[in-house]
Formats: structure tokens, sequence, C-alpha cells
């Protein structure tokens, strides 16, 4: 697939280029749930797609999905009944009378799970697969989630996409070795592209508690005013198969039509500039010392008359000192040089025979 020009983000969802496995890391400050069905809803437009959902319906996702009705989807319910608590739910249906969906009742066990999306990634050419959350399996299946996330990647090609979301703000109860790697970065290893969703920057809320009543304490809370915006930014890596490593950041903006990705630089404020501006001044370092590192100009002068021992003999014992005055004097005649060398008893040996002097 060849590689176009343009935002990364945006060449990202229109699958333009060559991105397997694309990992979207967000919080409860902003969730990156709208990115996730722009992907969906691109994917399905011209290629089948692979919905494993746990955190949200089959139906919500369907219903997202613009000219669903044209689409082959086919979904994994992970969150009508993960338990198998619920008897009611049925085992498989159609959504709208067309698209596929299994029931998984034991979320617990996750290789009958494994071996159906493989199977299913494994039926199409092109296709695209989607899981909405990894939380759900992490919860109930730590070590077989990051199985499924590595065989998934493994079947990844440039016409098969693998796309996972996880919230990195949620901690999970797990005896893990000593100094091993986290799950973030397990999962940075496996995906080749890592979007990480975040809030905008704050803007002044110097005249909020003036105008509003509220003061803004940011403090021991997990959301703030700017948290799940319809503005996000979203900062991008994304390892080439030339062994490059691209690092963009990006912004997007989710309306009713769709997400429209725009440059990071017009999300800046003027107190995020000012404060880029006093840490690229920093401190000075030659400011609180004993002693000056510069010279004064009566310094400088008499530090250029001081005469240097091998002025002397380069010029056969005659210094002249330059002075501001023009003069006449005649420049002093080009030094000359000759070595003097004696060999000693240790040096005298022959060419044709340099081991005669060994006792063998």
């Amino acid at each position: 697939m060849a590689q176009t020009s343009g935002l990364a983000l945006e060449r990202l969802l229109e699958d333009k280029d060559s991105a397997r496995s694309i990992l979207i890391i967000d919080s409860v400050q902003q969730s990156g749930n709208p990115l996730l069905l722009n992907f969906a809803g691109r994917a399905a437009q011209d290629q089948p797609l692979v919905v494993l959902c746990t955190e949200t319906s089959p139906k919500s996702i369907l219903k997202s999905i613009s000219n669903h009705q044209n689409a082959n989807i086919t979904f994994y319910d992970a969150y009508s009944n993960p338990n198998g608590w619920n008897s009611t739910v049925p085992t498989d249906q159609l959504l709208d009378g067309k698209h596929k969906c299994h029931t998984v009742s034991q979320l617990s066990d996750l290789k009958p799970l494994v071996k159906a999306l493989v199977e299913q990634t494994q039926a199409h050419k092109r296709c695209t697969v989607i899981i909405d959350s990894l939380a759900p399996l992490l919860f109930a299946a730590y070590d077989h989630c990051y199985q499924l996330v590595r065989s998934l990647a493994s079947l990844a090609t440039d016409d098969r996409r693998v796309i996972v979301m996880h919230h990195a703000d949620i901690s999970y109860a797990r005896a893990t070795a000593m100094h091993a790697p986290s799950l973030v970065e397990s999962l940075q290893r496996l995906c080749s592209v890592t979007i990480q969703v975040e809030a905008p920057p704050q803007t002044d809320t110097s005249n909020m508690e003036h105008l509003t009543g509220f003061k803004a304490v940011d403090q021991f809370s997990y959301m703030n005013t700017n948290s799940n915006n319809t503005t996000a930014v979203a900062k991008i890596m994304w390892k080439r198969k030339s062994g490059k490593v691209l690092h963009e950041i990006n912004a997007f903006r989710c309306d009713g039509h769709g997400i429209s990705v725009m440059t990071a630089a017009a999300q800046e404020t003027e107190e995020d500039l000012d404060e880029d501006l006093q840490e690229s001044a920093g401190p000075d370092p030659t400011a609180n010392l004993s002693f000056n590192l510069t010279l004064t100009d009566e310094q400088r002068r008499a530090k250029e008359k001081v005469v240097l021992p091998y002025l002397k003999a380069q010029n056969r014992g005659t210094v002249e000192i330059e002075s501001s005055e023009p003069t006449t004097a005649s420049p002093p005649p080009p030094s000359s040089g000759s070595i003097y060398y004696e060999p000693d008893a240790a040096d005298d040996f022959d060419d044709e025979d340099p081991d005669e002097d060994l006792d063998i």
C-alpha cells in the first residue's frame, strides 16, 4: 500500500497506508469511543467487519454505522450475557435480518472465542476486526486476553486490520513478576499504531468563578471542564515497515456527520505558548558564579600582550608586541629547525635480519 501525504489520523481513518493493528488508548477524561465508531463506519463501507462487543451493545454499534443495510458485519456479543446468567438471551440471532450476532455466554473461558474470531478473520481476504474494549476481557481472563490480541495481530496484514481499545486509567489486580513490562507496553509492542486520545488543554479559567460561581479545581478530580468534549487530541505513534517510527499529534472534532481531523497547533492556547517560551529560556547557569567567565576590553588587550615561550623560540629570541600604532618594522624571518638523533646500542640492528638479537 503506497504511502500518501496528509495528517496521520486521516490516513488511518481512510485506510490509505499500511496499518495492520491499531491500539486506541483512552481514559475517563476523554473517551475514544467516537473515534472507534468512526473507524468501524468507514471500514464497513467497502469491506467485511467483525466486531467483538464487550462494553457496547451490538444494536448501538449498528445504529452508529450509516448505511449499515449494505454492509457485511458479524458481531460477537460479550455484552448482553457475559456470565451466562440470563437465559432469555438467544445464542445466535440476526440483527436487522442480515447481520449475524453470536452471543458469548462464558467470558472467563476465552479459548472458544479466540478460535471463533481467528476462523472468522481467516475466512476473509480483506476485513477489519474491532474490539470495543479490553477491560471486561482483562477482568475475566487476564492472560487469555493478551493471547487473543496476539493471535489477531498475527493474522493482520495490509488487507486485514485489527483495532482494539484500552482504558489506560483502569488498574487490574493481578500479581505480576517484578520488572515485568506493563500491559500498555506489551500491547504497544504487538500493535503497529498507537493512538492515545486525550482531552484538549484547558483554557483560561480565571473568570469562571466570577461568572458561574464555581471554582475550577484540578486536584483529586478525574474530569475537568474540557473532559469528553467534542474536540480531542490524538497522539499517534506509527511503526513503519522500514523500521522508522512516526510521532504526530493531531486534533479531531466529533459532530453529527462524523469526525474532522485538524492539526494540533490550532488547539494550543496562549498560556501554553507562554509556558513553552519560559521553559525554553530556562535559568542562566552563569548567573551566580564567584568568578567572571567574560573579559573586559582592558583585560583582553593585556592578555594579547603576554609573551608566550614558544613565540620567543619561533622568532629566534625576538618578540614583537602588536600595537594599535602603525609600524614599518619588517616581519621576522621564517624559523627553521633540525632534529638530531644518535642511536644507542638498543637501536643497532640489521635491517636484513631483524631477529639477529634474539637468543634461541
